[in-house]
């Protein structure tokens, strides 16, 4: 076929003389490059000239006319209109029914049909080019087959019938439909004449169809003999001009561009930007020639030299040329677009995207109205989108991203459309992963940008779907299986780590694409791959295969500098890490060699583009400060150290950084300051640096935090960066940092999960007296933001299901752009005079003594020192605990853990244990700082045990899980006070803030209580169904023990009894009834089994009946809200206790999840509680909360806890008992 093709080349090429006598051919002119544009009525050709010649008298000879009068006035009202119409039903189509029974008989006259074959393909064949249709594809190829069946040797028509083959290759990416289109096209290019009008025309398709050819089968050969052919055809068209011209030169830039590509030689992508360049000139001339019939103008200037005389003729010419503009122009703007984006990828000077593409995108609006629906405007969204994302990565624009997915996300929903009719859905079609392709680069670039896991799964999903579309022989699909395997990297579990083997093995084995930028791009993932082994692993040699692959990958990235420098920094990070991994596999010559190379590159950035904005210098630097740390660690030149602390530097303190590169640089920056450093050299150690390094990477830990994380992304950055504030608050203590910047350092950097909560119910009455305007675009950008729940699974030990994958569904659901919105409405609104902190308080030193007006707060800064910050209404100071250091409380919680699991078989030895250990807490923390407080505080005589002060402890590190308010020398208290419960009421809260938030919601709780009646929900479990743990027989004494006391109050309490066995409480405690009583409720008391997840808070729980099928986890809990309960008392065990140490400063329990879903008051356990005790505890705690009249009073609840825990010790009960129960809330 190819060979067929090169013969008609060499028959047709390279004879200029030719290219002067085309007037003389067939078609007269009359036909246009993509043969369906119209010429009026009169596009029927050659065949319209014959179908006269029937006799006025025969029955069809009217009927004809009709139709063709019909039918062509319908056409030229569909050109003139935009594509809404669509005619599915038109009248045309009617009257070729009404025809069409006339003429089935074979008796009549066989000339007439085929003209109404030939006009029937011509509609549908136009609205196919329009709207990409493939039932008009079926309804125009079968017209056309017959007639060309029937002998009629019309070239246009040939034409027409490859182009729609063409487009069936491009929705289903089979190769026959290319290799008969050139089999058509290598027929019909034997039987023309050297000087055939037509030629040209049919060599730029069969070029096209080449480039199809070339794609598909990884044929550099065939790429080339489109561009000869092309080429021909431009010779051919030597001097003409008009579309056929156009169309011919645009695909020659197109296919140099490809050449380009693949060869990586920068004259083929100059070559094809010239000619654009040149076109449009010739464009912007024709736009100058009006529309209308009746003006005068004179196209004398833009006739080709010599031909002058033509002008008349070439005036209707001219007319239907400029008619037919938004149709070609659409293709033409994809392909001149392309071109210039790719040129850009090679030198990407600045502003050069918005002048080339950007400002003359106003100008397609035209176009768009008459091509809403062509194949041609949905890749040009996209493409759009793409360079617009382009902008946003490179050059940190929030506004340029959201814009940018947008367009992309338009054109895969109109692709989706288009596509429909071509699968049993339009995204089971292969053509469809082109455009969902885009998609899934788009979320690959906000996974990389905001470090989300969701992101990265929403784009290996996307990958994984162009994987399976795309034939197995499509060069494409072991493509999509690399770029899928990259991004699967990151996810962990048994059912994942196959999948990406299977996806490598397709790639390596599959015949990659033969663009140079492919095969990059899959040297890059086997890189890639190859660093996350040596990271599990720790093995030289596969870090040693990562600089190989990166290199090669550096090298293959020849037509796109900016792939080619983030690769070459990939690269050298590796060389860097191998030289201290492997001193003997790298010379400290080799990395001296690379950094000046990237050192030129850093200039090279810094002289073409604002290196202020350029978001790749980053790159360089971060692969700058690993070589020159390689270089310190190799030589002990101290001067490497300082350059690479430097390069560090200047990445985490660019806000324009993206915020996981800021964040790893502070982090390499400590690990160099704090460990590396003093290794080699003992002097080299700074303590005021590195608590200047501490506070900004707490700051970069906060840029990596991110509104649009799910839950689970939340946790996981938590984890991360769980460890950096307490020690940036300590670093800063030491260096003489003021206590009230510690502070807000503290409330901003801990508890991220509250502060989000916290935000998100934020009362913004303040700011709208201030500015309402801002208020209430705060609010209706808040109300967009998505919900930390809302997200799909991660994959991971499950199987991995690509059907849950709808990318149409995804559309509607792009988290990061409404983030984006809040966060610069945030930085507007801290403008504001009073709202520099907005939405976080004020927390200067004279409010924060405000906060203490009704108790002292005690916040722990627990490290490697030990400190406690404490705040009353008189003075602020921070005070060091030497003996509550770090390795004491975790030796004495591992104490405490052990007497807890001997205290059902060895009561009093593990009591003596607990005392122990409360002893040790008094001494070492609790009892100085008492003392303090006592000194702060005005002197107050106390009469009650309600008079006593309040203290809210403010917890972090392992103080997470010490019974602070427990503590005390329980062998002294005879003689004289010598514990917290003596001395003070205690209360927890993980943040000032969301002690604020408490207290301001029971507040408002109560003004609404006094309108309403109370009520009180009781669920209690005396047996657990499908569980192990033991009954709970105390349970149902201690409902009734409650219940009485609370029909007994002066409140008119209404009771709501739930649990198992239904028989005993009267309704089931299920997870959706016991929720919708609590959001009414003004109290709740739970009675049941409780336990803390081991790795997971979100999943720690309290068993209801339904547990199997819907467990009342934390996770569930907080994500509801609770706008009227006051108090909860949560009698069950593990309550107040998170398991994970990395998240311990969440406050991430089950009490806690109580207070984020808004009660402000919560009863908890620190640990296992007995059954029988229960009862006692909680008839002493209600007992407390009545006031002298008998009204239940729940701001008496921490000093209930306290007299109800106090009880129990005056007993004799054990501490193991007693000290579980606290208070946590306002």
């Amino acid at each position: 076929m190819n060979q067929g093709l090169s013969k008609s080349l060499h028959r047709f090429g390279g004879r200029e003389s030719r290219g002067q006598n085309r007037s003389n051919g067939r078609s007269g002119g009359s036909c246009s490059a993509d043969s369906g544009s119209p010429q009026g009525q009169t596009s029927i050709g050659a065949p319209e000239e014959q179908l006269w010649t029937l006799d006025s008298s025969n029955p069809l000879f009217y009927k004809i006319r009709k139709c063709i009068s019909t039918a062509g006035t319908h056409l030229e009202r569909y050109w003139e209109s935009s594509d809404s119409d669509g005619f599915p039903q038109g009248p045309s189509f009617e009257a070729l029914k009404e025809l069409y029974g006339y003429i089935e008989d074979e008796s009549n006259n066989r000339q007439a049909p085929l003209d109404i074959f030939r006009l029937l393909g011509d509609v549908h064949f136009e609205r196919m080019m329009r709207l990409g249709w493939k039932i008009d594809a079926d309804k125009a190829e079968f017209p056309y087959r017959f007639v060309m069946r029937m002998g009629v040797n019309e070239i246009d028509i040939a034409i027409r019938l490859m182009k729609i083959l063409h487009v069936r290759y491009e929705r289903t990416l089979l190769s026959e439909y290319v290799d008969e289109a050139l089999e058509i096209g290598e027929m019909t290019a034997a039987g023309l004449e050297d000087d055939d009008e037509e030629l040209p025309e049919l060599l730029s398709v069969c070029a096209v169809l080449l480039l199809d050819q070339s794609d598909m089968n990884n044929s550099p050969e065939s790429l080339q003999m489109a561009i000869e052919l092309l080429r021909t055809a431009d010779h051919l068209q030597e001097g003409a001009w008009g579309y056929r011209k156009l169309y011919i030169r645009q695909y020659l830039a197109e296919t140099l561009h490809r050449r380009f590509e693949v060869c990586g030689d920068p004259a083929d992508i100059f070559e094809a930007v010239k000619i654009f360049d040149e076109e449009d000139k010739m464009i912007a001339s024709l736009e100058e020639i009006s529309l209308d019939h009746d003006v005068n103008f004179t196209p004398k200037k833009f006739l080709p030299p010599g031909r002058e005389d033509e002008e008349s003729k070439l005036l209707p010419r001219i007319l239907v040329d400029k008619f037919l503009w938004p149709y070609k122009l659409l293709e033409y703007t994809v392909l001149r677009t392309r071109t210039h984006y790719r040129f850009w990828k090679l030198n990407p000077v600045l502003g050069y995207l918005n002048m080339k593409i950007i400002q003359g995108m106003d100008k397609l609006d035209w176009i768009l109205r008459f091509n809403s629906g062509s194949p041609w405007w949905h890749e040009l969204l996209q493409l759009i989108g793409r360079i617009r994302e382009e902008e946003q990565w490179r050059f940190y624009d929030p506004y340029t991203s959201s814009t940018g997915f947008s367009l992309i996300s338009t054109g895969l929903f109109r692709a989706e459309l288009m596509l429909k009719g071509w699968g049993p859905a339009g995204t089971d079609v292969p053509g469809f992963s082109t455009y969902l392709s885009e998609l899934a680069l788009s979320y690959k670039q906000q996974g990389a940008y905001y470090a989300s896991a969701e992101a990265i799964r929403r784009s290996a999903d996307g990958f994984m779907k162009c994987y399976y579309l795309t034939p197995p022989k499509n060069p494409r699909h072991a493509w999509y299986a690399a770029l899928a395997a990259q991004n699967l990297l990151p996810f962990k579990g048994t059912i994942i780590q196959p999948t990406i083997l299977s996806l490598l093995i397709d790639a390596l084995t599959g015949q990659p694409p033969m663009y140079l930028e492919a095969k990059a791009s899959i040297a890059a993932v086997l890189g890639a791959v190859a660093l996350v082994k040596f990271e599990d692993r720790e093995e030289p040699c596969h870090l040693k295969h990562a600089v190989n692959h990166f290199h090669a990958a550096m090298r293959l990235s020849e037509t796109n500098s900016l792939a080619k420098l983030s690769r070459g920094c990939d690269y050298a990070r590796c060389l860097g890490r191998l030289a201290t991994t492997s001193p003997g596999e790298v010379e400290v010559k080799e990395l001296e060699e690379v950094v000046t190379h990237l050192n030129f590159q850093l200039h090279q950035i810094r002289t073409y583009l604002d290196w202020r904005c350029e978001i790749n210098i980053d790159e360089i630097q971060n692969a700058i400060a690993y070589l020159q740390q390689a270089q310190y660690m190799l030589t002990g030149d101290r001067q490497f150290a300082d350059l690479a602390v430097a390069a560090w530097q200047f990445v985490f303190r660019r806000q324009h950084s993206k915020p996981l590169q800021r964040f790893s640089a502070a982090m390499d920056t400590l690990v160099l300051q704090q460990k590396i450093m003093p290794w080699i050299d003992k002097s080299a150690r700074d303590p005021g640096k590195d608590a200047e390094t501490l506070a900004e990477a707490v700051e970069a830990a906060l840029a990596l935090m991110s509104e649009s994380d799910t839950r689970q992304e939340q946790l996981a950055k938590i984890v991360i960066v769980s460890s950096l504030p307490m020690k940036a608050a300590s670093a800063a203590l030491q260096a003489g940092t003021r206590v009230d910047e510690v502070i807000q350092l503290l409330e901003r950097s801990r508890t991220h999960i509250w502060n989000r909560i916290l935000a998100r119910r934020l009362d913004v009455e303040i700011l709208r007296q201030q500015a309402p305007s801002l208020a209430d675009r705060f609010n209706a950008i808040r109300r967009r933001l998505p919900r930390a729940e809302d997200h799909l699974p991660m994959p991971g030990d499950s199987e991995y299901d690509l059907a849950r994958f709808d990318p149409i569904k995804l559309l509607s659901q792009n988290i990061y752009h409404s983030t984006t919105d809040y966060e610069l409405l945030l930085k507007q609104i801290r403008t504001q005079p009073g709202f520099e902190n907005f939405p976080n308080l004020d927390l200067s030193a004279k409010e924060l003594k405000k906060h203490a007006m009704n108790g002292a707060i005690v916040m722990f800064v627990h490290s490697q020192t030990s400190h406690a910050i404490i705040i009353t209404s008189t003075a602020i100071c921070a005070q060091e605990l030497p003996e509550f250091c770090e390795s004491e409380c975790e030796r004495h919680y591992d104490q405490l853990q052990h007497c807890l699991k001997r205290y059902q078989r060895f009561p009093d030895e593990a009591s003596d244990m607990a005392r122990n250990v409360l002893k040790w807490m008094w001494t070492a923390a609790a009892g100085p700082l008492l003392k303090t407080i006592k000194m702060m505080l005005p002197d107050t005589s106390t009469s009650t045990f309600r008079d006593l002060p309040r203290i809210w402890w403010i917890c972090s590190g392992w103080i997470n899980v010490l019974p602070i308010h427990a503590a005390g020398d329980y062998e002294k208290t005879s003689e004289r006070p010598c514990s917290v419960y003596d001395m003070a009421i205690s209360s927890y809260t993980p943040t000032i803030q969301a002690l604020d938030y408490a207290r301001k919601t029971l507040r408002g709780m109560k003004i609404k209580q006094s309108k309403n009646p109370s009520k009180a929900l009781l669920v209690g479990m005396k047996y657990t169904p499908d569980s192990l743990d033991q009954d709970l027989p105390a349970v149902v004494d201690e409902l009734q023990t409650i219940e009485s006391m609370l029909q007994n109050t002066g409140n008119h309490c209404k009771i709501i009894k739930m649990g198992y066995p239904v028989s005993t409480f009267g309704k089931p405690a299920l997870r959706k009834s016991v929720m919708s009583a609590l959001r009414t409720c003004t109290i709740a008391h739970f009675a049941c089994h409780g336990v803390a997840a081991e790795h997971d808070p979100l999943e720690s729980r309290l068993y209801l009946q339904d547990w199997k099928k819907h467990p009342f986890t934390v996770g569930y809990i907080m994500a509801n809200d609770l706008e009227t309960c006051q108090l909860v008392n949560i009698s069950a065990c593990e309550v107040a206790v998170n398991n994970n140490a990395a998240l311990r400063e969440e406050g991430l329990h089950i009490s806690g999840g109580m207070q984020m879903a808004g009660i402000p008051n919560t009863i908890a356990t620190w640990w296992s509680v007995s059954d029988v005790h229960c009862v006692e505890f909680s008839k002493n705690f209600y007992d407390g909360l009545l006031s002298v009249n008998g009204v239940l009073n729940v701001c008496h609840a921490a000093a209930s806890v306290r007299e109800a825990a106090m009880a129990l010790r005056n007993q004799g009960v054990s501490p193991v008992v007693w000290a579980s129960y606290a208070h946590f809330g306002a």
